[in-house]
């Protein structure tokens, strides 16, 4: 398959370290070298994000399998955690939507991606939680909510 001059000419650029056109973010120098061609680097976040948000499931399980290669999470089980769970955060019971996505959590983070050990929580959730054991981050929401006088109403 021939390459059509543009695409020589870019690459070309890209090894001279020159800055070449795109389309939709302009001149600039941050391109990567792909298979004998250049991507921009903007629009591979750009694409990369769609796709998350299209195929959020997908997305999670294929990071679940980065992350571990013996990961059991499938896109499937997911569907199928995510309805068990009524598509609601498994710690928090905030309902998934655009704004509140899902994130793989692992109950015990001592372990792999096994499918007793995970459920779907909030994106915001499972960064609070890093590696804490879930027990003792409940416990710690508990203090922080008691602390702040969580039962008032303003």
């Amino acid at each position: 398959m021939p390459q059509t001059l543009e695409v020589l000419t870019k690459v070309a650029r890209f090894r001279d370290g020159l800055e070449i056109e795109c389309k939709n973010h302009g001149t600039h120098t941050r391109w990567k070298c792909y298979k004998n061609n250049v991507v921009c680097l903007f629009c591979m976040a750009e694409r990369a994000k769609r796709y998350q948000r299209r195929n959020h499931l997908r997305y999670l399980a294929l990071w679940a399998k980065r992350r571990d290669p013996a990961s059991e999470i499938t896109e499937e089980f997911l569907k199928d955690l995510l309805c068990r769970q009524e598509n609601r955060c498994a710690l928090s019971g905030v309902l998934f939507d655009e704004m509140y996505r899902p994130s793989v959590d692992r109950r015990d983070s001592t372990q792999g991606y096994r499918r007793e050990n995970v459920q779907l929580v909030l994106a915001d959730i499972n960064r609070m939680k890093t590696n804490l054991p879930q027990s003792r981050f409940i416990e710690l929401c508990v203090r922080v909510a008691v602390r702040n006088d969580h039962g008032r109403h303003e």
